[in-house]
């Protein structure tokens, strides 16, 4: 800043443009070598220390970040090959925290959220190339655990999964772009089981039955968009055995 003020006054003072240049390149010249002698330092131990700017054999730069005793810290860069962004991590903890956020080729964010110990943890969002969010999604030690959501380019939940240890085990939801539900069901240990519910556009349910290790089956009943029950069904095994019209 002291610099950059002097060389303002120059010019205020209408001294020849060809000092300030000269100025102006002997202070970038002096940081830009106090850089180049203070990154890619190792202590005694071979252990990195500071600021350090890695490339490839190509000379293409791969990462940039801040080192102590070996272990990154603070905001830490990675490219690709192409030179473009790739992630950005703010590391803290001694490393083992990192809150990481990763890049579309053009430059949007792709995903975002929480390393503990280098696998995934609690809430991260997933976005496509345009900037919509898609899923939200809950991890635990690197393994999705909880709450899956699905969304529509404008917002909208189009969809609720559950998952234990990676499986999908619990309520399964789907809804309409008008916020009904479009269907209700329950997963057990990756199998769809039990209760389930579609519905009409209006909210009207439109049928429900049971499913048994992901086959509909057992007694199913249908409905018209004005709630009338309108057939029974009688499923086994995920084949239709035997329909019975009945009269409103």
């Amino acid at each position: 800043m002291y610099f950059a003020l002097q060389i303002e006054n120059f010019q205020n003072m209408k001294f020849p443009v060809i000092l300030s240049s000269v100025l102006i390149l002997a202070f970038s010249t002096t940081i830009y070598g106090q850089v180049s002698d203070d990154i890619n330092k190792k202590d005694s131990a071979g252990l990195k220390q500071g600021f350090w700017r890695q490339t490839d054999e190509e000379g293409r730069l791969k990462y940039e970040g801040q080192f102590k005793d070996d272990i990154p810290y603070g905001e830490f860069k990675r490219y690709d090959v192409n030179g473009k962004l790739k992630t950005i991590s703010y590391i803290s903890d001694n490393g083992r925290r990192s809150f990481t956020r990763s890049f579309h080729p053009n430059g949007n964010v792709m995903s975002e959220g929480l390393y503990i110990n280098q696998k995934k943890d609690s809430l991260w969002r997933f976005i496509d190339e345009a900037g919509n969010l898609l899923t939200t999604e809950t991890y635990q030690n690197g393994i999705r655990n909880g709450e899956m959501k699905a969304y529509h380019p404008d917002g909208q939940i189009i969809e609720i999964l559950n998952y234990t240890n990676d499986v999908k085990d619990g309520k399964w939801q789907q809804y309409f772009m008008n916020g009904l539900p479009k269907l209700e069901a329950v997963y057990s240990e990756g199998v769809l089981s039990g209760h389930a519910r579609y519905f009409y556009t209006n909210g009207v349910v439109s049928s429900e039955g049971e499913y048994v290790n992901n086959l509909k089956s057992g007694e199913w009943r249908v409905y018209n968009e004005k709630g009338n029950l309108v057939m029974i069904e009688i499923w086994e095994n995920g084949i239709v055995k035997e329909k019975k019209a009945l009269d409103n």
